[in-house]
């Protein structure tokens, strides 16, 4: 396959944790154009509850490395809903991002897997506080000019709310608002 005939080829580059400069540039050299970096919530609190091995100066440090190994087009994935979060919170997480200015951020509600230990738990989250939550952080990233481009849905999400993925002027072979 001849990546340079593709407008986008996205890495899920995942947790800071697993990232690094060689890694990146291997990244980079074989044609991707897009990552996305997940730090979930910029409260080390949170992350430390919930078994993240990074931290939030993790996410920053990682970044702004991909940016220096050349990344132009960097997305980052927050949720909505995670346990011991609220308002507070989320505008947290936003405030720290967007001064981060990624290109596109997804703001994923929080669902609960089979399998995890969230679940085993009999976590089921606040639904009313999930939808508060995120109403503020589509206020943030609309104040700074992004638009949705798509959307999903996934089974046992804390609340019924859909996953977005918002960009800065964002058009593509994908967009679903215009």
């Amino acid at each position: 396959m001849d990546v340079k005939k593709l407008r986008e080829f996205t890495v899920e580059a995942g947790r800071p944790d697993s990232l690094n400069r060689e890694k990146l540039i291997i990244l980079k050299e074989n044609g991707i154009t897009r990552i996305s970096i997940n730090p979930q919530t910029m409260n080390q609190e949170t992350l430390d509850l919930i078994g993240r091995r990074h931290t939030v100066e993790d996410v920053i440090e990682k970044f702004y490395l991909s940016r220096e190994v050349g990344f132009n087009n960097i997305n980052m994935d927050i949720i909505i809903g995670l346990p011991g979060e609220k308002e507070e919170h989320i505008k947290r997480t936003m405030e720290k991002i967007l001064l981060l200015m990624p290109d596109s951020i997804t703001i994923h509600t929080m669902a609960v897997k089979r399998a995890s230990l969230l679940n085993e738990r009999m976590f089921k989250g606040d639904k009313d506080l999930a939808s508060r939550m995120y109403d503020i952080a589509t206020d943030y990233v609309k104040s700074i000019g992004m638009h949705p481009y798509y959307m999903y849905r996934q089974k046992n999400m804390v609340s019924p709310l859909r996953m977005w993925g918002i960009a800065l002027g964002v058009r593509n072979a994908y967009t679903i608002f215009k």
